[in-house]
């Protein structure tokens, strides 16, 4: 997990990003195992923030040999180009696809938190 703190012309945010994990099955004795999303959680501790999160990822579908070009899906999500397998969630605002990037953005007060999620679908999106 990385952890961050930001003071900001309004207020001030603190920032934690980390990979999701779940609980092994009863019979994995590996202890916590990826659940392959990666998760940004920006919480406003204090006045009020506007903030932008910008995923340029660098998600590299087809083992690294093309880039992802996002494209808007569905309800609160904006989605990878067909079969790259990933996706992007936000809680907190409506990612929106801006020159190919996905990108949430919300204006926090004090209290409030934006959490980004990029999980893997483990197959082709949109199938």
């Amino acid at each position: 997990m990385v952890a961050g703190r930001w003071e900001a012309p309004g207020g001030v945010l603190e920032g934690w990003d980390f990979l999701a994990a779940r609980a092994p099955g009863a019979d994995d004795a590996r202890g916590l195992v990826p659940a392959g999303a990666l998760v940004r959680l920006v919480r406003c501790v204090e006045g009020r923030v506007r903030v932008r999160v910008r995923h340029r990822v660098g998600a590299r579908p087809d083992y690294a040999r093309r880039g992802a070009r996002w494209r808007p899906a569905g309800e609160g999500g904006a989605l990878a180009e067909e079969g790259s397998g990933l996706w992007l969630a936000a809680d907190g605002a409506r990612p929106v696809v801006e020159d190919g990037t996905a990108v949430a953005a919300a204006e926090l007060e004090a209290g409030r938190e934006l959490a980004v999620v990029l999980p893997t679908t483990g197959r082709g999106a949109g199938r």
